[in-house]
């Protein structure tokens, strides 16, 4: 059963994550292979025990909260760099996937992902059910930053599952069939994910 999260997402990290998805940035093809784009994040995640004991990506100190909340010019241009790599400053910068994490449950070893995911006009995902390693599930929080201009609708189980930016869902993506509906406009999603 999907459990709703309002306001899982402050409007200044929304207006965050918007601006890394506009950067340039490595952005490759859904696994569905139906027009959705997926791009890794799980680097920008802030140093927290959880994710530090399963992950095998430097750590990372944690903003202030105060500063947590803009992102800085340089930062930007730096991703726009051909590298593709954040800076310290950026990386530092998403409490929200540490606070995903923490509504998911600690991840097994270093079984997690984090990402930024671009629905552009007529990507839809079909029902599907997400493969979870043996004898581990698979739990995964989505977060709306921007809804698509028509359609985009999220089903799980079923039920619909409305979402306003901001508002998060979490469910159990390898036992609950989920879907898309096609999208016209322009659909981002912040999504992260932990195998237990």
């Amino acid at each position: 059963m999907p459990e709703h999260l309002p306001a899982f997402l402050h409007p200044a990290e929304i207006d965050e994550l918007l601006q890394l998805a506009a950067a340039p940035r490595a952005w490759t093809l859904g696994r569905q292979g139906t027009g959705y784009d997926i791009s890794s994040i799980k680097d920008l995640a802030p140093d927290v025990p959880a994710l530090a004991a399963s992950s095998a990506a430097p750590a990372l100190a944690a903003p202030s909260t105060a500063s947590a909340l803009a992102v800085p010019s340089a930062a930007l241009a730096a991703l726009a760099a051909p590298s593709l790599s954040p800076p310290a400053s950026l990386a530092a910068r998403l409490p929200a996937i540490a606070r995903a994490i923490s509504h998911l449950g600690t991840p097994h070893e270093h079984h997690w992902d984090a990402y930024l995911i671009r629905y552009r006009e007529g990507a839809y995902v079909p029902p599907h059910v997400d493969p979870a390693q043996p004898g581990r599930r698979h739990r995964r929080l989505n977060a709306m930053l921007s809804p698509a201009a028509g359609g985009g609708e999220l089903r799980i189980g079923g039920q619909l599952v409305a979402l306003s930016p901001g508002d998060a869902v979490l469910f159990y993506s390898d036992q609950e069939v989920h879907e898309v509906a096609p999208v016209t406009g322009t659909r981002l999603v912040f999504s992260v994910g932990v195998w237990r």
